[in-house]
C-alpha cells in the first residue's frame, strides 16, 4: 500500500515540527489502486534519531456501519410514520363521520394492524439494545418446537389477509432447551421476512426435523423471488436491506434476520441461509433439552 499524503507528507511534518499527529484522516492506496480511508496517528521515535512511527486504522468498517445506521434511521422513520398516519386517519374518520357498523369494524381492524406493527418495531429496537449490551435474559425450559410453530400459525390465522402456511411437522420430536417466547419471535420474524420478500404468489412452508441427537432444525422456505447473489452473505447483518428491497420500497427496518441470528446464537444454536435452486430457505438449529422425551405435537411450549 502507499500513503496518499496530499501537499505535505505527515511523517515529514512530524519530524520537522516535533509534534505528534492524532486521528488525522488520510488515504492509503491499495495495491489494486483503490484508495482506503484511514485514521492516522504519527509520532517521533525517541529511540531512533530522525525516525517516526505511524499507526493507521482502517475507517471502512466504521463508515459502512454509519451508512447502515443512516439507512436504518430512514427506514425506521418511514416505518413509524406509515402506521401512525393510518391510525390518525382512521381515528379521525371514527370521530368525525357517522359510519355504519361494518365500516367502523374495518377501521378498527386496520388500526389494530397498524398498532401491532408499531409494537413490533419498538420491540425490535429494545431487543437490539439488550443484545448489544448483553442484557438479553433467556428463560429456558424444555419446549416442543413443533408446538410453538402450530401455536403461531393458529394465532396468525385470525389476522386479516393472513397467508396460509404449509406445515411439515413429524411426530416424536424431542423438546429443545430454549426460551419459548424468544423462539416464537424468531418464527414470526422468519415468516414475515418470507411474506415481505417472496411475493404474494409464493408458497411458504415450515418444517421441523431432528438433524442429529443434539439438534432440532426449523426451516422456513418459500418458492418466491429468492435473494440476489450479492446479498446472500449479508442477510443476517444488522440494518442490512438489499438494493432490490430498497428500490421496491418493501417495508422493513433491516433488523428482523439480525435479531433472529443473535437470539439463536444466544441459545447456542445456529442459523443459515440454505442453498436453493428457487426461492429462499432459512434453517435454525436449536439444542435438544437434556433428558428430553419426545414432545406431543399439540404442546405449545409457551
Amino acid at each position: 500500500v502507499g500513503l496518499l499524503c496530499g501537499e505535505r507528507c505527515p511523517f515529514a511534518e512530524v519530524l520537522e515540527d516535533g509534534g505528534p499527529i492524532v486521528g488525522r484522516e488520510l488515504e492509503v492506496r491499495h495495491r489494486d489502486g483503490t484508495p482506503i480511508p484511514v485514521a492516522a496517528g504519527i509520532s517521533r521515535m525517541a529511540a531512533l534519531e530522525g525516525g517516526a512511527v505511524g499507526v493507521l486504522r482502517d475507517l471502512r468498517p466504521a463508515r459502512s456501519l454509519e451508512a447502515a445506521k443512516a439507512s436504518f434511521v430512514a427506514a425506521v422513520s418511514h416505518e413509524l410514520r406509515t402506521p401512525l398516519a393510518l391510525i390518525d386517519g382512521y381515528t379521525q374518520s371514527l370521530l368525525q363521520l357517522d359510519l355504519d357498523a361494518a365500516t367502523v369494524r374495518r377501521h378498527l381492524e386496520r388500526i389494530a394492524v397498524a398498532a401491532r406493527r408499531l409494537g413490533v418495531l419498538v420491540d425490535e429496537i429494545i431487543d437490539i439494545g439488550q443484545l448489544e449490551s448483553d442484557a438479553l435474559v433467556l428463560r429456558r425450559t424444555p419446549v416442543a418446537l413443533d408446538g410453538v410453530v402450530r401455536a403461531y400459525v393458529a394465532e396468525r390465522s385470525d389476522q386479516p389477509d393472513a397467508r396460509p402456511i404449509a406445515l411439515d411437522l413429524p411426530v416424536g420430536l424431542p423438546r429443545v432447551d430454549v426460551d419459548g417466547a424468544r423462539i416464537r419471535q424468531v418464527v414470526q420474524n422468519l415468516v414475515e421476512n418470507a411474506e415481505k420478500h417472496a411475493g404474494r404468489a409464493a408458497r411458504i412452508e415450515m418444517r421441523v426435523r431432528r438433524l442429529e441427537p443434539a439438534t432440532v432444525v426449523l426451516t422456513v422456505a418459500d418458492d418466491g423471488r429468492g435473494i440476489p447473489a450479492e446479498d446472500r452473505d449479508h442477510v443476517f447483518e444488522r440494518f442490512f436491506r438489499g438494493r432490490r428491497v430498497r428500490e421496491a420500497a418493501v417495508p422493513g427496518s433491516g433488523l428482523g434476520l439480525y435479531l433472529c441470528r443473535r437470539i439463536v446464537e444466544a441459545h447456542g444454536g445456529g442459523i443459515r441461509l440454505d442453498a436453493t435452486t428457487r426461492g429462499t430457505s432459512i434453517s435454525v438449529g436449536l439444542p435438544v433439552a437434556a433428558g428430553s422425551r419426545t414432545a406431543g405435537a399439540a404442546e405449545t411450549g409457551a
